[in-house]
């Protein structure tokens, strides 16, 4: 699920390039603000890992944020749970 979300944001994200410079800088402030790490892909002694499926919206009325992305961490997984789900408060 979180590969096909994926695929569908990479095509969005090819159609311009201001959207494409506005995820960038996006994502490099979240791993610098400590919000995510990149990670190397999973192997056979891999521990625990999940990735938030997300996708932008992209509003040029608003006066704020005209660009944002949007995480979904109730996404339910392969096992029909979502991190939201498993998550202790």
């Amino acid at each position: 699920m979180a590969v096909r979300g994926w695929k569908q944001v990479e095509r969005r994200l090819a159609k311009t390039e201001e959207n494409n410079k506005e995820y960038i800088q996006f994502m490099n402030e979240c791993v610098q603000l400590g919000h995510m790490v990149e990670v190397d892909p999973p192997s056979a002694t891999s521990i625990f890992r999940y990735y938030i499926p997300h996708h932008f919206v992209k509003k040029d009325s608003s006066t704020t944020n005209k660009f944002r992305v949007v995480f979904d961490a109730s996404a339910k997984t392969t096992n029909g749970k979502s991190l939201n789900d498993i998550m202790t408060f």
